[in-house]
């Protein structure tokens, strides 16, 4: 399948990961609904779409460990020194971070308007660890990543050597 491409943009990859975002989602609000038999006559289709959504965690995870990667991997195919680490950083955080905090801002402030929720001590600290970034640290959310970066790494081609002794690292 070719993807087309505008700069360093390839838009299929991008639209492939939309579609794996909204079929998670669909997937939560099915959740979210209860049983399928409260879906109601003539909704099968929806049903059927919302049980895929485990499988678009998966292709999001990977489509994304691509697209992150791929600069990385252009600059290392044409002999060129590799991207700036720290723009990079800057770079995606200044795509993502604003969206989050705005998130994190109508989540919080739309659970205590609707949902009940009280300012309390507790509300504040879940607030401040979501800035920082520590919301929900989770062990098995790390080996996952790991795994995939990992797996992105072998597949990358990377020399044995460094890959066996990132292996013993993480296993150490």
């Amino acid at each position: 399948m070719a993807m087309t491409t505008t700069g360093q943009r390839l838009y299929g990859a991008d639209f492939l990961r939309a579609v794996a975002c909204f079929t998670v989602l669909f997937h939560h609000l099915a959740q979210r609904m209860g049983s399928p038999v409260n879906y109601g006559p003539g909704t099968e289709w929806f049903r059927i779409f919302t049980m895929i959504g485990t499988s678009g965690v998966a292709m999001f995870f990977v489509l994304s460990g691509f697209l992150l990667a791929r600069p990385f991997w252009q600059a290392l195919d044409a002999g060129e020194p590799l991207p700036s680490l720290k723009i990079y950083a800057l770079r995606r955080a200044a795509r993502i971070l604003p969206g989050f905090y705005l998130a994190l801002a109508l989540g919080f402030g739309l659970s205590i308007a609707f949902f009940g929720a009280t300012l309390d001590g507790q509300l504040v600290l879940r607030a401040v660890v979501g800035m920082l970034l520590l919301k929900e640290p989770d062990f098995g959310a790390f080996v996952v990543i790991i795994a995939i970066a990992i797996g992105i790494l072998f597949l990358g081609g990377m020399r044995a050597r460094l890959f066996a002794g990132l292996i013993v690292v993480l296993v150490v």
